[in-house]
This record gives structure tokens, C-alpha cells and sequence, in this order.
């Protein structure tokens, strides 16, 4: 942990000469995150958006600590707004999963299948669709999911099968 201290206290330093630095501002973020200090990450990377908007990187990682905080509708707002500078499978998969944290199914089958149309072989939002189907009570499709993955012997294979069986 030290060097992460020592790091910490560089980005300090940096922000004090040029505090409307948006990267020094994100790295500062990524270094609280490794110190544990969730709030003053999430601090950091709000001042690197509030600065440069379309700061992609700093939009994940804020939408991603709100989430570890189970903070899902601000975590939705970050991925929402990385749809537009990212619009990539792993952001939509992300905000699918915001969307089942809220109780928002359909809105979530719709990320899933707009991250599965990104990259159909990315598992992980396939076993998320089928976790939306379930919730939003169509099993048959969270059959075929399930199906789906275990023909490319995915490990959410498992997963799934074990929601499937509840």
C-alpha cells in the first residue's frame, strides 16, 4: 500500500498546480480505488468528467465504483452516458445489470441484446439475458440462453442452469 500512498500523494501534489488536469484527475481516482477510499475516487472521477465530458475511461470506472457501492440508479446514469462515447458490449452489459438492480427487466433484456449484438460470444452478458428472461418470467428464453452457452462450453453454462432450476 505504500506505493499507492506515495501515488497518492503525487496526484495531490499534480492537482494543485493544475487542478483542470482530467487525466491526472482520473489517475488520481484509480489510485484511491487501490487505497480503499471509494468516495474520494468517486470524487475524482466526477471532477475528470465535470472537465472533459466525454472522458470515457473516467465515466466506467465512476459508473463501475457506484456499482461496487450498490449505488445502481447513478451507476446506470454513468453507463448511460458512456453508451455515447462508448457504445461497446461491456458497457451495455454493464448497464444491463444496473437495469436487473432496479427491478427494470425489460429495459434490461434490451442492454443484454444490444451487448450480445456487439459480441455475440460474450457469455457473460448471454447468462445476463438469460438472468433477465428469468426475471421477467420467460423461462423458455432463459432455456435457450442456457443452451446457447453450454454448446460453447461456457462456464455461465452452470450458472445459469443453477437459476434455471430454482
Amino acid at each position: 500500500m505504500g506505493q499507492f500512498n506515495e501515488a497518492a500523494e503525487a496526484f495531490r501534489q499534480a492537482l494543485r498546480l493544475d487542478e483542470n488536469a482530467p487525466d491526472t484527475q482520473y489517475s488520481y481516482g484509480l489510485t484511491l480505488n487501490k487505497l480503499g477510499r471509494h468516495d474520494e475516487e468517486i470524487l475524482a472521477y466526477k471532477r475528470a468528467i465535470g472537465l472533459k465530458p466525454d472522458h470515457a475511461n473516467a465515466l466506467e470506472k465512476l459508473g463501475q465504483a457506484y456499482f461496487r457501492q450498490k449505488r445502481w440508479a447513478e451507476a446506470a446514469n454513468a453507463f448511460e452516458g458512456l453508451r455515447t462515447y462508448r457504445p461497446d458490449a461491456k458497457t451495455y452489459n454493464a448497464l444491463g445489470e444496473c437495469y436487473l438492480e432496479l427491478d427494470r427487466p425489460e429495459d434490461a433484456l434490451l442492454a443484454f441484446n444490444n451487448a450480445l449484438g456487439y459480441d455475440p460470444n460474450l457469455d457473460q452478458a448471454r447468462f445476463n439475458l438469460g438472468r433477465a428472461y428469468l426475471r421477467s418470467g420467460n423461462k423458455e428464453m432463459a432455456q435457450v440462453q442456457y443452451e446457447i452457452l453450454r454448446n460453447s462450453r461456457s462456464d455461465w453454462a452452470d450458472r445459469l442452469l443453477v437459476l434455471l432450476n430454482q
